[in-house]
């Protein structure tokens, strides 16, 4: 009897459960900055055929650069 209550009390409390989750979108939980020093920025479209697709090719076409920044 106490399983067909906790079954049933299961299956009517489902939807609201469902239908309360907000839909945010998640901040990153990690940022990391790669400073090569001694490496120009033209070497990376210099040497733009000889790097693998999982390197430095990655982070240019997925990460961000900021291009006016200085230190």
């Amino acid at each position: 009897m106490t399983y067909q209550i906790k079954y049933l009390f299961f299956i009517l409390l489902l939807p609201f459960n469902l239908f309360a989750q907000k839909n945010t979108p998640q901040q990153p939980k990690l940022i990391v900055g790669v400073v090569v020093d001694q490496m120009r920025y033209d070497y990376l479209y210099k040497y733009w055929d000889s790097m693998g697709n999982n390197g430095f090719k990655r982070l240019l076409g997925e990460g961000f650069r900021s291009i006016t920044s200085s230190i």
